[in-house]
């Protein structure tokens, strides 16, 4: 794969010196490589905004979505090919969601976030076949998911007030998005008779 090419080309010409351990490479190289890869996502996110015209929703919708994601958890496909095409769908049908975000009225869409918010809070930080938690981890996370979330429920409610709807929508999308991926997530464990 051509990430894993240029992460090598990358440690071998910039960052690994003589007697590095192989494996320091072996780390050094998965680090490089997953780093490439958050940021292939976020250009083709941020591509896919300006393409639908949404590129201020898509960058506020990357702000609130990465913390979600990032300690909430969700859904992860086996390969790495299925994730880029799993997550390019997501963010086309975010970007629909942003077209069509204006037809619907606050109350609606607050009642949609509170309900996509007890989604995440109860169904957050399970593991998966990738990553297993020790009971101190699920801790922290569950709490870095509620503040997280608290705080994006403020600047929601201070969107409402003053009628901020692009900001809104960006966040709103966030939350939708993790809802989603943290119930096919749940689901998806509950079948392979995971918690």
């Amino acid at each position: 794969m051509w990430k894993n090419k240029f992460a090598k080309y990358i440690l071998e010409k910039f960052i690994l010196q003589q007697g590095t351990s192989d494996n320091d490479k072996i780390v050094y190289l998965y680090g490089l490589s997953a780093g490439i890869t958050i940021l292939e996502n976020i250009v083709i996110t941020l591509i896919l905004g300006y393409i639908f015209g949404n590129l201020i929703q898509t960058m506020i919708f990357l702000l609130s979505y990465i913390p979600l994601r990032s300690y909430a958890g969700g859904y992860h496909a086996k390969t790495e090919q299925v994730c880029f095409i799993f997550s390019t769908l997501l963010i086309i049908v975010v970007e629909i969601f942003f077209s069509i975000f204006f037809r619907f009225n606050y109350v609606e869409l607050m009642g949609f976030v509170m309900i996509t918010i007890f989604l995440i809070v109860i169904n957050s930080t399970f593991e998966s076949e990738k990553k297993s938690l020790s009971n101190g981890e699920r801790k922290f996370y569950k709490r870095t998911v509620k503040v997280v979330l608290g705080l994006e429920s403020i600047v929601i409610l201070i969107c409402v007030v003053n009628k901020q709807s692009v900001i809104f929508s960006g966040i709103a999308a966030a939350i939708f998005s993790e809802a989603i991926l943290i119930t096919f997530g749940s689901f998806v464990n509950r079948i392979r008779g995971r918690k």
